[in-house]
């Protein structure tokens, strides 16, 4: 096995709930087609909008119910149905039985702080227990059901979830999702394009003490303030999962391929100069994916973190809960034609690229592209010799 990466994410719930309706046992066969396409690495979706899809003592499983609210499917509380209820069948179990049986490795697939939407309020445990770390805007605005990772308690949370899967399943690796939020990226900067999270009191209190200066008066964009408050959350967050897990735990990191660090706090030079992630795996988030070559955006990310993290070519297939659907097109379902997508991926490795991750290999049977998918994953073996 080379260097190169071929890997997807893997939402189940939308394999077997939207598309068709699937059995548990339906996985077994469709993960091996998934190895057989030559995928080597699946992120398994296990964080819904605060719940999660396998067994944890720290946080509401999928159809959990709370004293005060009724789950509604038509709400979105609940993605799978009744018969694959988690409380009856541990998905992430399963699929990584299945995934051993063919050399198939999987990793969790992890939102942390995606909370209380999908169209309801049905949010984490955590969040839900203390409001008292939920983010704060610039404009004063509390950003409910997203606890800040400003708090340490926020962070020691998250890193304890992440501990439950490593003892709990023997996970290998997770794949972190900083790019899903309670709102858009775009409705969570100012008119200048700057984040306007992180006016948590710990970090306000932190930064008067340092520098002296009033976030106020130096206003949302200031430089200084974003570097802090991006060292402060997200930044810290990772030091501290590397500190608890050290080199043992592959770590991937979901972020978009451009204004990480002004409009999203994602500071993902310092996460690859310390040796915080092993793995970036950059987004579209301004034009959709068949319409601009995507390339360019990799080499920019390689050229600044060389060899200290690997870098993913992004292949977005899923147009139904994918990129896609954030641009109003008119038949999102359509995924890039096979020879662009190809061309793409080509031009990307050619530039440093280190593979290629999928979005979402549980659409393949839906919108064809079990064969183009083999053919890229052919072509990032080419270079892997």
């Amino acid at each position: 096995m080379g260097d190169k990466i071929v890997a997807a994410q893997f939402d189940w719930p939308s394999f077997v709930y939207w598309s068709t309706k699937r059995r548990p046992e339906d996985l077994r066969p469709y993960v091996k087609r998934i190895k057989d396409t030559g995928i080597e690495k699946v992120y398994w979706r296990v964080s819904f909008a605060g719940p999660v899809g396998y067994y944890s003592e720290l946080e509401h499983c999928i159809r959990d119910q709370r004293a005060d609210r009724t789950i509604l499917p038509e709400a979105g509380d609940l993605v799978t149905p009744e018969w694959s209820d988690v409380m009856q069948y541990d998905f992430l179990k399963a699929g990584m039985a299945f995934a051993a049986e063919c050399g198939l490795e999987v990793h969790p697939w992890i939102t942390p702080l995606y909370e209380g939407i999908h169209g309801s309020q049905f949010g984490g445990r955590f969040a839900g227990e203390h409001p008292e770390f939920w983010c704060k805007l610039a404009n004063g605005e509390t950003l409910e059901w997203h606890p800040s990772l400003a708090y340490p308690e926020v962070r020691q949370h998250q890193v304890a979830m992440v501990e439950e899967l490593v003892n709990r399943y023997g996970v290998k690796g997770v794949h972190l999702d900083f790019v899903r939020m309670t709102r858009s990226l775009a409705d969570l900067r100012d008119k200048s394009h700057a984040s306007i999270m992180g006016y948590d009191a710990p970090l306000v209190e932190a930064f008067k003490q340092e520098s002296g200066k009033d976030p106020a008066e130096v206003g949302n964009a200031d430089e200084r303030w974003i570097r802090f408050r991006a060292d402060h959350t997200y930044t810290q967050y990772l030091r501290d999962l590397r500190a608890r897990f050290g080199r043992d735990l592959e770590v991937s990191v979901l972020t978009i391929e451009a204004n990480n660090l002004g409009g999203c706090l994602f500071d993902w030079q310092t996460w690859a100069k310390e040796g915080l992630v092993d793995v970036i795996c950059p987004v579209p988030g301004a034009v959709p994916f068949h319409a601009y070559p995507f390339c360019d955006a990799v080499h920019m990310f390689k050229k600044h973190v060389g060899d200290r993290a690997k870098v993913l070519e992004f292949v977005g297939i899923d147009g139904d809960t994918g990129p896609y659907a954030l641009y109003g097109m008119a038949d999102p379902m359509i995924p890039p034609r096979p020879a662009v997508a190809l061309w793409t991926v080509e031009t990307a490795l050619q530039r440093g690229a280190d593979g290629v991750m999928f979005w979402e290999a549980d659409c393949f049977d839906a919108v064809d592209y079990w064969a183009p998918a083999a053919a890229i994953a052919r072509k990032v073996r080419e270079y892997d010799r």
